[in-house]
């Protein structure tokens, strides 16, 4: 078992879940952050300055680690991992993407994701790679600001079809993984237990809010005007390729996530219920 992991993107909406999974498990984290000021983690937290994008800031972060959740950066990953196997790390987890699977080619997300699991495979560490769906926070990125402001959720391509996943689960995946060399060598594409367009979304929002949000849909440029809000340029045009191709789509529910876990997938209900606040507050961004 490993006795302390590097967390990356400690912060974020899956690195959160995995640093708490982890310190329930009985393991040692140490979060990675560009600023040590960061108050959002918890207590037992070791907490390490550095930034991915300049692996030569690494060293110290590494020192008396031996497994790491990698949530990749746009550059420097073989870099990172070759100082990581210097310092003695053991095993990585990689945060991947579905969009791998999408051999045709051309789509930014998935040929990135793909380059990192190689740099990955190549670094003579011992390795998984986590494939999520859509997350289930990627509602509350495009609609949280109108759904405070006005109640309505606006979306291009109204029917297509995402398996969104809690990210609870995509974390409990890592960690199981980072816990056990039973998963060394192996990729897990994991989605969430139901194929639902952006108005089935806004439904159950709507059911967890106790109040109508009224969905709106948009053109393809009005689509990119919103997407860009939030997304880098660089993906936006992916993004949008991605929603046409998904219109009216029979997109798979995979049972991953049951059979490494042992119970089915949370439901975009429960991911619902739970962020009920960060939809109502209008405080909330400023947090």
């Amino acid at each position: 078992m490993l006795e302390r992991v590097l967390v990356t993107g400690a912060t974020g909406s899956v690195g959160r879940h995995v640093v708490a999974q982890l310190q329930t498990a009985g393991v040692g984290v140490r979060a990675l952050t560009r600023d040590q000021r960061v108050t959002t983690l918890p207590d037992g937290v070791e907490i390490a300055e550095g930034d991915l994008t300049q692996p030569e800031s690494l060293n110290e972060a590494f020192a008396g680690i031996d497994g790491m959740f990698l949530f990749p950066a746009d550059r420097g990953t073989g870099d990172v991992l070759r100082i990581a196997r210097k310092a003695g790390v053991r095993r990585v987890v990689v945060l991947s993407s579905l969009t791998v699977l999408d051999r045709r080619g051309g789509d930014y997300v998935g040929d990135y994701h793909r380059r990192v699991e190689v740099e990955a495979e190549r670094s003579g560490l011992t390795w998984t790679h986590v494939r999520p769906s859509e997350f289930a926070g990627t509602a509350l990125r495009r609609w949280g600001k109108s759904i405070r402001a006005e109640g309505i959720a606006r979306a291009p391509y109204a029917r297509a079809v995402r398996v969104p996943i809690h990210e609870a689960d995509i974390a409990a995946v890592a960690v199981l993984s980072l816990r056990s060399s039973e998963h060394a060598g192996c990729a897990y594409s994991i989605t969430g237990p139901q194929a639902m367009t952006s108005r089935d979304q806004v439904r159950v929002l709507s059911e967890a809010l106790g109040k109508e949000i009224q969905f709106e849909e948009l053109d393809p440029a009005q689509g990119r005007a919103q997407f860009g809000e939030y997304v880098p340029h660089d993906l936006v045009e992916s993004v949008m390729r991605y929603m046409e191709n998904s219109v009216d789509a029979q997109m798979p529910i995979l049972t991953t996530v049951e059979r490494l876990l042992g119970r089915p997938p949370r439901t975009f209900k429960q991911w619902a219920a739970e962020h009920v606040e960060e939809f109502v507050d209008p405080e909330w961004e400023q947090r």
